[in-house]
């Protein structure tokens, strides 16, 4: 994953460009997945609306009625021509109108096919990383009033039941103290992994997750004195809904 989002170490990177060089097939699989799941990260942001204020000036501006001068000059009378009555005048000019259309059909047409093509590619596509939609919760993780600067990402493969998180900004912990996290399943809080965050950059995490998809509710990072507290008891770090 840290390939993937461009933050492995120049080494390591060396390491798994010759493994996709190689046509290793598992990390070629793996990239791919996390690429994915990248180009994904926009849609798991929050939405948020509007402000009543704004809202209203853009719709005023998009009601207002164009307004069209009226101070227009008098049309000039132009003299009569004669010159459209003889025929062999404006035929020429009529079969080229005709040869031109034509083009613009024959164009038209052919950009018509070069959409559809591309549009049967799109949707082939779209349907190659369904599995995506339907197997992965993305869950963005806030920093409560604790630690308003962290934040985390979590990536559930939920066919595969493997829980991939992000950490960032998390503050040092004290001496004996843990970072623990936590599921909230059907209401009841379940342990996970206790970790340490890295020295330096985010901290990476992947731990199981072995229930049910429909299941789970939230998550959360707390501070706990030990690394195998059976329930919450220290200050909550980070919390996110799924």
């Amino acid at each position: 994953m840290q390939y993937a989002f461009g933050i492995l170490d120049p080494k390591d990177e060396e390491v798994i460009e010759a493994r996709l060089r190689a046509g290793d097939a598992e990390a070629i699989r793996l990239v791919m997945e996390y690429r994915t799941l990248l180009s994904l990260l926009p849609h798991a942001l929050p939405q948020h609306r509007p402000a009543a204020a704004l809202r209203a000036r853009l719709l005023a501006t998009l009601d207002a009625p164009t307004r069209v001068s009226t101070n227009r000059p008098s049309p000039t009378r132009r003299p009569q021509t004669t010159w459209f009555r003889t025929p062999w005048v404006w035929m020429p000019a009529a079969a080229m109108v005709i040869v031109v259309q034509g083009w613009l059909i024959v164009s038209s047409l052919r950009h018509v096919d070069h959409v559809a093509v591309k549009s049967h590619t799109i949707l082939n596509r779209a349907s190659e990383h369904e599995w995506f939609l339907n197997d992965f919760k993305i869950l963005a993780m806030t920093g409560t009033d604790h630690a308003p600067h962290a934040g985390a990402m979590v990536f559930w493969d939920t066919r595969q039941h493997r829980c991939t998180l992000l950490f960032h900004n998390l503050p040092s912990l004290g001496p004996h103290e843990w970072y623990q996290l936590w599921f909230v399943v059907r209401g009841s809080a379940i342990r996970s992994e206790a970790f340490a965050p890295a020295a330096s950059g985010p901290t990476m995490l992947q731990v199981p997750l072995l229930v049910d998809k429909s299941s789970v509710e939230s998550a959360a990072v707390t501070v706990e004195a030990t690394s195998d507290m059976p329930q919450p008891a220290g200050k909550t770090i980070l919390r996110g809904q799924f």
